[in-house]
């Protein structure tokens, strides 16, 4: 009787996620790695006193022919609802849509993975804690350079030609600040707004959004402006960011909380997933960098669904 394929998937964001649900529906048994508190990567939604904030990504779009029937099942679940134009958001925060996808899956969250080896088994993924998951393919899907540091700690040598592919993502870095701060009838009244200056790229209301009971202003500084205060301490980035914060919306800003997303958005995208293959083994790298139009949460949903086919 032939086995049952074993998987393990590194990253419990969109792309894993939809990596894990697609190799689950083909037969396979999954267990799916994060070391976040919770699933969903860059869909995150974050609860401080009665404020509630979207900080990662605000909104998704589905472009793709492939990935509406989905966003319609999400839909018809609750999930996921309009907000403006072609934009789409979690019903309760993006985490919502997080929460949709990961269900019915086995996602272990707050573990750390330490390593990526081959084994007799085909490979072996050792978190910190000891654990060791033997597996007949591996879908990588945190960001490239953190996936990469996981086969060195393990001994495995990409050829030469697939790292060097893998070495020409980049990434954005980003500094998100959270703010009580209210939202002006000036601005779209929708809740989100691209402004000007040096130092954020926009500002979103989550009051306006639909999700927040209170005046609660998320901000993300532009990539050369979050390179350059990376190392900063949290209260002169988020002092900073409230003044031009305050200088858009016309109140007075006040700062609640700083997230740093370190690989924030993919720069030298890659097309398609890259896998590799040694007998019935599989290695895939999978992500939104591994989509033409990378960046986005279609993006990601893609990589994962090809991520899975290519295992």
């Amino acid at each position: 009787m032939p086995t049952e394929k074993r998987g393990v998937v590194v990253g419990a964001g969109v792309a894993g996620l939809a990596a894990a649900r697609a190799l689950v529906d083909g037969g396979a048994s999954v267990v799916v790695l994060d070391k976040g508190r919770a699933p969903g990567g860059r869909l995150a939604t974050r609860r401080i006193d009665d404020a509630v904030f979207d900080h990662g990504a605000q909104f998704f779009t589905a472009r793709d022919g492939r990935f509406a029937p989905k966003v319609a099942e999400w839909r018809a679940a609750g999930a996921v609802v309009s907000w403006f134009e072609e934009a789409l958001r979690g019903a309760r925060g993006m985490s919502s849509l997080a929460r949709r996808l990961a269900d019915g899956l086995d996602v272990r969250t707050g573990v750390t993975v330490r390593s990526v080896a081959r084994s007799d088994a085909g490979y072996a993924v050792t978190t910190d804690d000891g654990e060791r998951y033997p597996c007949d393919v591996v879908v990588l899907t945190a960001p490239v350079p953190q996936s990469l540091a996981l086969l060195d700690a393990g001994g495995v040598a990409l050829d030469p030609a697939v790292r060097a592919v893998l070495a020409g993502v980049a990434y954005d870095r980003c500094l998100a600040g959270m703010f009580a701060a209210p939202w002006p009838p000036a601005l779209p009244a929708h809740g989100v707004a691209r402004v000007d200056g040096e130092v954020l790229a926009w500002l979103a209301s989550n009051r306006a959004k639909g999700i927040s009971a209170v005046d609660a202003v998320t901000a993300h500084a532009l990539p050369a402006w979050s390179l350059a205060h990376w190392d900063d301490d949290d209260a002169a980035v988020l002092a900073a960011m409230a003044a031009e914060v305050s200088r858009h919306t016309g109140g007075a800003a006040r700062p609640v909380a700083l997230k740093r997303w370190r690989y924030a958005r993919p720069t030298g995208c890659v097309d398609g997933p890259v896998a590799v293959r040694d007998g019935g083994a599989a290695l895939v790298f999978a992500g939104d960098a591994f989509h033409v139009d990378g960046g986005r949460v279609e993006a990601a949903w893609l990589s994962g669904i090809a991520a899975a086919a290519a295992a």
